[in-house]
């Protein structure tokens, strides 16, 4: 909550100077500093807080199925393919494994599904509970398992990294932008005392800085919708 509060604070201080600037106006720069830690602090901030837990128990959830397979292929023991899947976990996860330490080893896989909200857990467990009633080699039986999980986790890397990019370019556009009206304040100094309080320049300031909020709450909400995985599946199928 500290970190989201500092880093709202500081974007939003540096859009409101910048307004101030272009405008002339403290009411202006005034308005969209408020606004602008508005937006941040309340959606963006979410949204990618939400996105960030979604990946970290898309990975930990690889891991934990992974671990958990392999050492019950080896010891046969659900008990000690838990504790095995359980080495080296952190943060929330571990504080809920420790809250549920007096359940079986299956009523604690059973447990979190409902923290590892993923579409492949629900086939871990299935897996789990065939090879109870039928017994045989679990890794054959999750062989399909695993090659799912392996392509959901390839496709959240490819995706991050195609959202870093996106944010790069993003950034670079509105930046530039910014950039420009700043030189082009510079430039007309000489007519700033015409420009700082015409309805023109409030009107154009407040549009500018409107549209740029605007983008920014629409990138977050499709970034962490994962909105930009569906535009790479579509190139690939194209290519």
């Amino acid at each position: 909550m500290a970190n989201r509060v500092s880093w709202s604070l500081a974007t939003a201080a540096l859009l409101g100077l910048s307004a101030y600037f272009v405008s002339g106006s403290l009411i202006i720069g005034g308005g969209v500093l408020i606004c602008s830690f508005a937006c941040f602090f309340l959606l963006v901030g979410p949204l990618l807080s939400g996105y960030v837990r979604s990946k970290r128990r898309r990975e930990e959830a690889g891991a934990f199925i992974s671990s958990y397979l392999l050492s019950l292929s080896a010891t046969s023991s659900h008990e000690k393919a838990f504790n095995a899947a359980c080495v080296g976990i952190k943060g929330e996860l571990k504080g809920i494994v420790e809250s549920i330490s007096a359940l079986s080893a299956m009523e604690k896989v059973e447990y979190l599904a409902g923290y590892f909200d993923e579409s492949v857990y629900p086939m871990f467990v299935s897996v789990l509970k065939l090879h109870q009633e039928q017994g045989g080699d679990v890794l054959r039986l999750s062989g399909e398992l695993l090659s799912e999980s392996s392509r959901v986790l390839e496709e959240g890397i490819a995706f991050h990294g195609a959202g870093i990019r996106i944010f790069v370019q993003f950034c670079l556009m509105w930046g530039l932008s910014l950039l420009v009206l700043i030189f082009m304040k510079l430039g007309l100094s000489q007519f700033g005392d015409y420009l700082d309080g015409s309805l023109a320049t409030f009107g154009s300031t407040i549009a500018y800085f409107a549209l740029l909020l605007l983008s920014i709450a629409a990138f977050a909400a499709r970034f962490s919708d994962g909105k930009f995985a569906f535009f790479g599946k579509r190139r690939s199928k194209r290519k």
